[in-house]
């Protein structure tokens, strides 16, 4: 896996856990103290596929490990049911602070208000603009794979 883009992505997890902690994301989300430690969950849609859980997994384990503050627990749906579920919990209010989102769904979800901008310090001009999902000029989510079907 590619060194700067993990950087770059446990970033994205880093920031997550920042505001998740001081703005409390989800009901039941993340459990926070007053000093700011606690766990927060990140939604995934890999459960059906070990080779993508165990890569998101290697890059959570390395944050958790990274600092005692925050700790990302990772919570992995089936594909079928993972846009649902989403949908479902930002209607209910009770979504995740982290959610891994397929990039075609970034601009709708965005709009929808389900997701914040990610506020990164980290240039992205460097990464392929098909992992770099944005809506109204701000990064929402950066990818660490593609897909491209011919």
């Amino acid at each position: 896996m590619n060194t700067k883009f993990t950087k770059i992505l446990a970033t994205s997890i880093a920031a997550a856990a920042l505001t998740a902690t001081l703005a409390g994301c989800g009901k039941g989300s993340a459990s926070s103290s007053s000093e700011g430690s606690g766990e927060i969950a990140l939604w995934t849609h890999n459960a059906g596929n070990p080779d993508e859980l165990a890569a998101v997994q290697k890059i959570v384990d390395s944050y958790n490990s990274s600092q005692d503050k925050v700790k990302i627990k990772v919570q992995a749906f089936p594909q079928d049911s993972y846009n649902d579920s989403v949908v479902s919990a930002a209607a209910a209010g009770n979504l995740p602070c982290i959610v891994d989102i397929d990039g075609p769904n970034v601009p709708n979800w965005a709009w929808a208000g389900y997701l914040a901008p990610l506020e990164l310090d980290a240039d992205l001009s460097s990464q392929l603009p098909s992992t770099v999902a944005e809506w109204d000029g701000k990064p929402y989510a950066v990818g660490y794979y593609d897909v491209a079907l011919a």
